[in-house]
Parts: structure tokens; C-alpha cells; sequence
């Protein structure tokens, strides 16, 4: 300090001062951020400043770079939001505070579209399909990845329940996962031939008969069992007689 009076004269130390400019607090947040998941990546993340000086600007102060494990991810999840900042000219005027955001992409919803859904019995697995899947991805097979709950091979009434796996990047929309579904009956026709022979004095036990639309999974005697009636079955003298034949139910 210096005095343009030259009544006065300054003495001792008490012609300098020391004085501090303490840097400013600043705080810079990056901002959440959701999507739904689309195949590709997001790199427009923004943050925001709380504290800088009116005459600085952010560029002046540093620069943000956002960690990959954001930038990069493409499925489904929530990720952090890391940045580190690269000091410029007034970096050191201030005392920098980092918050990170987090970073969300949304499984992807799909409607699902199902197939035939009456069947008849042929003795093996069967059930209803989703024949296509809609807003799913161009180029991404969702169809395959798709599960269902188990077959079924008898005649009934039944619900067929689709799944993706807990990874998927897609969600099956809320009342299309479920598809009802019915085996029916198959026609079994059964044709008894007509029986000759020549006299011989024995009743005649060989009776026969043909069959047409048995599944090939099947047997006859899974089926039903024949027997009998009438009188050809206790006829032994010469003649033409009429018979009948029964059944009963079995398992299949």
C-alpha cells in the first residue's frame, strides 16, 4: 500500500496484506435417464451445474467424459452414470462435487399372435404356438426364444401359458401370454368282415374285423375290448346267421 499524502509516512508492516480467494463449491450431476430398449446404444447423456460463477462457463472449467459401462450398454438393466472430468483453465477455482445418475432401459413389450388351436387326438404332444410376435426388433428372432408350459396328448380342455427367459430384453404384454386350446376326439372306425366256412361241427370262434383311424401310437386293445352276440356265435349246422359285436372301454 501506498499513500499519495506526503503528510504521512507508513511504518512497520503495515503496508502489505495477505487475503485468500477460496475456491467455489460446485456440483455437477449427471441426470437419470430411461428408455425402452431399442438394439442400440445412448450417448446424449446431459448433467447439470449447481455453483458456477456467472462469468465462468462449464467448458472453462472442465470437460465430461461418461464411463462406457453406460455409453456401451444395449440390454435391458439400470446402470450407473459415471463421468470423469478433464481439467480446463479454471478447474482450480473450484471444489468439485460429483453425483452420478442412473440409466434404465425397459424390457420392450411384444404382442403375441397364436396358432391353430383345435387339434385332434393323434397319441402324441400337442399344444398351440405364437405364430408371430409383434414390435419386436427387425432382426431379432423373439419366436425362438419363446417357452411354453407342457404339452399335452389327450382329449380336453386346456391353456397353453408362453414365457421368455428373465434375461429377455423383451416382456410378453399382459394378456396375450395365454391361449386356450382343445384336443378332440379322433374317428375310429371299425368294419366287421363277413365269416364262411365249411361245415366242420365246431362253433366258430375266429371272427374278424378291420380298423381305420387308430393313431399310430395307439393299440386296438388300448383302445376298447371286443366280444361277441347273437346267434352266429353257437351256431354249428349249416346256415347264415347274424352276429354282433360289443365293446368295452379301455384307457384310451
Amino acid at each position: 500500500v501506498t499513500l499519495n499524502n506526503s503528510n504521512y509516512k507508513i511504518i512497520g508492516n503495515s503496508d502489505t496484506c495477505s487475503y485468500n480467494i477460496n475456491q467455489k463449491e460446485l456440483i455437477i450431476t449427471s441426470l437419470d435417464y430411461s428408455k425402452t430398449y431399442d438394439g442400440l446404444s445412448y450417448r446424449s447423456f446431459l448433467c447439470t451445474v449447481d455453483g458456477l460463477a456467472s462469468t465462468d462457463a462449464i467448458e472453462e472449467v472442465c470437460a465430461v467424459t461418461y464411463d462406457s459401462s453406460a455409453t456401451n450398454a444395449v440390454n435391458h438393466g439400470t446402470y450407473t452414470i459415471r463421468f470423469t472430468l478433464e481439467q480446463r483453465s479454471k478447474y482450480k477455482n473450484y471444489n468439485i462435487s460429483t453425483v452420478y445418475g442412473t440409466y434404465t432401459i425397459n424390457k420392450r413389450i411384444v404382442t403375441l399372435s397364436w396358432g391353430e388351436t383345435t387339434f385332434t387326438y393323434n397319441g402324441q404332444n400337442q399344444g398351440v404356438v405364437v405364430e408371430s410376435v409383434a414390435n419386436g426388433i427387425a432382426g431379432e428372432n423373439v419366436l425362438s426364444t419363446i417357452t411354453y408350459n407342457s404339452n399335452e396328448i389327450n382329449v380336453g380342455n386346456y391353456t397353453r401359458v408362453a414365457s421368455l427367459p428373465s434375461n429377455s430384453n423383451y416382456e410378453i404384454a399382459s394378456g396375450t401370454e395365454l391361449c386356450s386350446y382343445r384336443i378332440e376326439k379322433r374317428n375310429l372306425v371299425i368294419t366287421y368282415n363277413d365269416q364262411i366256412k365249411t361245415y366242420d361241427g365246431k362253433i366258430y370262434s375266429n371272427y374278424t374285423y378291420t380298423q381305420n383311424g387308430l393313431a399310430s401310437t395307439d393299440k386296438i386293445d388300448e383302445v376298447i375290448s371286443l366280444f361277441y352276440e347273437g346267434e352266429g356265435v353257437s351256431k354249428i349246422n349249416a346256415g347264415s346267421y347274424g352276429f354282433n359285436v360289443q365293446y368295452d372301454q379301455r384307457a384310451k
